[in-house]
C-alpha cells in the first residue's frame, strides 16, 4: 500500500533559513532543526540559507519533501492575496499562488515566520494565508503564526517541537 511504501522511504526535508540575510537567530534555529532531523536513519536533509534561498532554488528543492521548515520573514497582504508570501533571496518570494500549485506539497510544514497563518477574517477566501494555502495544496500538518513573533521565542518553540519529534522515533 502507499502508506507502507511511505513508511519505508527515508525522511526527506527542506530547511530554508534567513533568505533576507538579517535574521541570525533564524539561522541558528534552522541549524538546530537540521541537526535534529539528520539523526533520523537515512534522512535526507537539505538546508538552504541566506542568498542561496531564492525562489527557483526553493521551488525545486520542495519537490518530494516530507517536511518543509521555513525560518525567515513572512508577509500578509489582506487586500492582495497574491502578495502574501514567504520572503526569499534576491527580492523573490514564495507566494500563496506558488504554494497552491505545488504538484506534491510537503506532508508537514513549519513556518517560523510572522503572520504565516494570518487571514482576513472579514473575507476568508480573499484573505487566504500562507498556512491555508499549504493545506489546500495537500499538506497534512501546518504549524504557523497568526501574528508577529519574537525570534528567540520562535527558535525556542521550534527546537522543542523537533526535539519532541526526535524522541518519538
Amino acid at each position: 500500500s502507499g502508506a507502507s511504501t511511505r513508511l519505508n522511504k527515508p525522511l526527506k526535508a527542506l530547511v530554508v533559513s534567513d533568505p533576507s540575510g538579517n535574521l541570525p537567530i533564524a539561522r541558528q534555529e534552522a541549524e538546530a532543526v537540521s541537526r535534529i532531523l539528520k539523526q533520523k536513519p537515512k534522512a535526507q536533509i537539505r538546508h538552504v540559507e541566506g542568498a542561496a534561498a531564492d525562489l527557483n532554488t526553493v521551488k525545486n528543492a520542495l519537490k518530494g519533501v516530507d517536511i518543509f521548515h521555513y525560518a525567515g520573514h513572512g508577509q500578509f497582504r489582506k487586500n492582495v492575496i497574491s502578495d502574501s508570501a514567504l520572503l526569499l533571496a534576491e527580492n523573490t518570494q514564495l507566494s500563496v499562488g506558488d504554494i497552491m500549485v505545488l504538484p506534491d506539497a510537503p506532508k508537514y510544514v513549519i513556518l517560523s515566520a510572522c503572520e504565516s497563518a494570518k487571514t482576513d477574517k472579514a473575507f476568508p477566501l480573499e484573505g487566504l494565508g500562507l498556512a491555508q494555502a499549504f493545506a489546500l495544496a495537500g499538506s497534512d500538518l501546518i504549524i504557523a503564526s497568526t501574528r508577529p513573533v519574537k525570534d528567540e521565542l520562535s527558535q525556542f518553540i521550534t527546537t522543542k517541537l523537533y526535539e519532541s519529534y526526535q524522541s518519538k522515533g
